[in-house]
């Protein structure tokens, strides 16, 4: 249980993420990313469980058309569960999938597709590497690295820890193996799509701390390769006797207890006490918004345009609300 509220705590003290998607409620659909996840593991025995996964599915799949990417899991799912209730969060996944096809058609049509230039596999696994693995640990941890080691030298050291890792859960945990496989091709799967589909974001020479565009791609890897070291641990800890008696227990799961919370537990702290760049804090939103409203009232169109990060962006007058 103690692991599992770990896990939880993941989600919401998650490194990196919070550069782009916290204080920033458009950007609930990347947390959402993490809970279709699970739901799409869960076997709820009852109906409300089934309801709850639906929902999330929906919610998720509605809101960001990168979850097609669930498709594997979904159809894996179907291969093995073959009794219709079983399904309900594969109805909702199919359900979000079905509201986004107007949306994708109607932006390619009128030119307004988020699609941009498509990028290389080579910037796309360099992106994976230096933006998913190093700050996996932690994202303050990862800038510190790579003070003394480099960019590279930093990410191969998270990187040799990390294949030692996941190496002794996969020879030691065949139980853990299913569940390590799809957790770490499926983060390294949705990182590729989006970092190749923007293609920008993962050809940017140089980031600066605090100003690492795309981040929010890295929301969902490194929360399952978080997870994975979880649920390896929990196995050792279930496996050896557990820590409630340490005169009979093993070492080995107090050691990797520790150790895990010290990781993590001390570069949440420091990196979730950092402000969100995408939240516009500095903004006085309440005079902008007034102007917003102004035009719109002398609008013949409807929508009004603005500008943000150099990019023109149409506003639709009926979106904004006094």
């Amino acid at each position: 249980m103690p692991l599992r509220a770990v896990l939880g705590a993941a989600v919401v003290l998650m490194p990196i993420a919070v550069i782009e998607i916290a204080d920033s409620t458009v950007n609930a659909p990347w947390y959402l990313l993490l809970a279709t996840f699970w739901a799409l593991l869960w076997r709820p025995r009852t109906r409300m469980g089934m309801a709850a996964a639906a929902l999330v599915a929906f919610a998720a799949t509605s809101s960001e058309i990168v979850c097609v990417l669930f498709a594997p899991l979904v159809a894996a799912r179907l291969f093995v569960l073959r009794r219709p209730r079983e399904h309900a969060v594969t109805a909702g996944w199919l359900a979000g999938c079905l509201v986004q096809v107007p949306a994708v058609l109607s932006s390619f049509h009128s030119g307004q597709s988020r699609v941009g230039q498509l990028g290389s596999l080579g910037h796309s696994l360099a992106f994976y590497a230096h933006e998913v693995v190093l700050p996996a640990p932690g994202w303050h941890l990862a800038w510190w690295l790579q003070s003394f080691a480099g960019k590279n030298g930093a990410t191969a050291i998270v990187a040799i820890l990390l294949v030692a890792a996941v190496g002794a859960i996969l020879g030691t945990q065949p139980s853990s193996r299913p569940f390590v496989v799809t957790a770490l091709l499926t983060g390294f799967a949705f990182c590729l799509f989006e970092t190749t589909v923007n293609g920008h974001v993962a050809s940017l020479p140089l980031w600066k701390f605090g100003q690492e565009p795309g981040s929010r791609y890295t929301v969902l890897p490194i929360f399952l390769i978080q997870a994975v070291v979880i649920v390896g641990i929990d196995y050792l800890v279930r496996q050896r006797g557990g820590l409630r008696r340490p005169g009979t227990a093993s070492l080995l799961p107090a050691i990797a207890v520790f150790t895990l919370v010290a990781v993590l537990g001390g570069s949440w702290v420091a990196d979730f006490r950092y402000a969100a760049f995408r939240s516009y804090g500095a903004r006085n939103w309440g005079p902008i918004a007034a102007d917003w409203q102004h035009d719109c009232a002398h609008s013949r169109s409807g929508a009004i345009s603005e500008r943000f990060r150099n990019i023109p962006q149409t506003l639709p007058c009926a979106h904004i609300r006094s």
